[in-house]
């Protein structure tokens, strides 16, 4: 009997994601990814570049874009490329391997913390917005600019705490 309702719910759920996905949001936002023109090919020529760069500076990157006018220019900000659009990459341009592994340390304990609260607490949000970050990683680097680093920093302040408290 378990084996004959589990099959009808996957038929189910296969006719109800295929309507899902016959949808004009989905439908766009599948164009939007796979299609190399418009937004996207700007973050590809953003990819190419940053990674022309980290393989000239592995450790440390090209460094955080300031004021000077070589360091614009370098980094593509003439050419409309935006590291904060282009995710972890444009961090990789920034911070070299070091910010990655740094980075990769953060996402590691953010994951292990969340999973640990969801277990013990059965609480979502913990992981949920790692989660978050791990999808929007290849495309926006807004955690970590202007007033998404403020976000993702109470974020593990909650989430130290809420760790804390499922320990007792």
């Amino acid at each position: 009997k378990g084996v004959q309702s589990k099959f009808v719910y996957f038929i189910i759920g296969g006719i109800l994601a295929y309507f899902i996905f016959q949808t004009e949001a989905i439908q766009d936002a599948l164009t939007s990814i796979f299609d190399k023109s418009g937004s996207m090919s700007i973050r590809v020529e953003g990819r190419n570049l940053y990674l022309a760069t980290l393989m000239k500076h592995p450790i440390l990157g090209g460094g955080v874009i300031a004021g000077n006018v070589n360091a614009i220019n370098a980094a593509g900000y003439n050419r409309y490329i935006y590291a904060n659009d282009n995710g972890l990459y444009g961090f990789a341009y920034f911070y070299g391997l070091l910010g990655v592994s740094w980075f990769i340390y953060l996402m590691s304990k953010l994951y292990v913390f969340g999973f640990r609260i969801l277990k013990n607490s059965n609480i979502y949000w913990g992981i949920l917005f790692p989660i978050y970050f791990t999808i929007t990683l290849q495309n926006e680097m807004h955690w970590y600019e202007k007033n998404g680093f403020i976000v993702l920093v109470l974020f593990i302040c909650l989430l130290e705490d809420e760790y804390n408290k499922s320990l007792i």
